[in-house]
């Protein structure tokens, strides 16, 4: 009771180890990603995929998943125009002769755009943070840099690559409809989509969800899988992965 006490007084509460660990299941709740994995696993055999771009990579972690997780053994092409997280990405890569990366983004057409570097850079965006973010984010998706990138387009990637039955991965922080733009003179190549859907606003002028499914599903596809990235305390979803199939059996 002594050591309670005295843990009280300076800010502390003492509790059992495992009551810690249930809270911290609890404050970083989210489902596991190995069913997203093996939903990826079923799509990619379903529609015969045999190619991944992937689009806002950060340091690798959605194609380490594919391998290690969903049992991907074919060919992925990453994209990372932050230069610190391209390195972090290349040695990772550098192993795999089927994964190649590149240091530069995609978006609706060929140029060069200011990029917002965030304090925590996955948050990076080309979008502005929007003043009423959800306070969890406050700390961590406030710009601490901005630098000028290289931008080409998937539709331009595909056929400089020679690629077919692509899985399009897209994870660009409020930006995937501008990428998907570039990708539209190539929709007949993409098999498969997946996207960042916003359920609450954390960037100036970036599409909600609605948008997005509304715009994905006029293109050809249709949602296949959902599964929440961050939730809020109550548990209310703030962003969600969606999985896009294309519609009718085009396998």
């Amino acid at each position: 009771m002594f050591i309670q006490r005295l843990a009280n007084r300076f800010g502390y509460v003492i509790v059992r180890l495992r009551r810690w660990q249930e809270l911290a299941r609890l404050a970083n709740y989210k489902p596991s990603e190995n069913v997203l994995a093996e939903h990826l696993r079923r799509i990619f055999h379903r529609h015969r995929i045999e190619a991944v771009l992937d689009v806002g990579a950060n340091d690798g972690a959605y194609a380490l998943m594919l391998r290690n997780e969903a049992g991907y053994e074919g060919a992925i092409h990453s994209f990372e125009p932050i230069p610190e997280k391209f390195r972090q990405l290349r040695e990772r890569a550098k192993d795999d002769n089927l994964w190649e990366v590149y240091g530069f983004a995609l978006g609706a057409t060929s140029g060069r755009l200011k990029l917002n570097v965030m304090k925590s850079d996955v948050f990076s965006s080309f979008h502005l943070p929007f003043e009423s973010q959800p306070e969890k984010y406050s700390d961590s998706n406030c710009v601490s840099s901005v630098i000028e990138v290289e931008v080409r387009t998937v539709s331009d990637e595909i056929k400089r690559l020679g690629l077919s039955k692509v899985h399009l991965k897209m994870d660009t922080q409020g930006f995937d409809l501008e990428v998907f733009e570039g990708a539209c003179p190539a929709l007949s190549k993409i098999a498969t989509l997946q996207s960042e859907l916003s359920f609450r606003q954390i960037y100036k002028d970036a599409p909600g969800w609605k948008t997005a499914v509304e715009l994905f599903s006029g293109a050809g596809f249709k949602l296949s899988f959902l599964m929440p990235i961050s939730l809020e305390e109550d548990l209310g979803c703030i962003e969600a992965d969606g999985v896009f199939v294309t519609v009718g059996d085009q396998v």
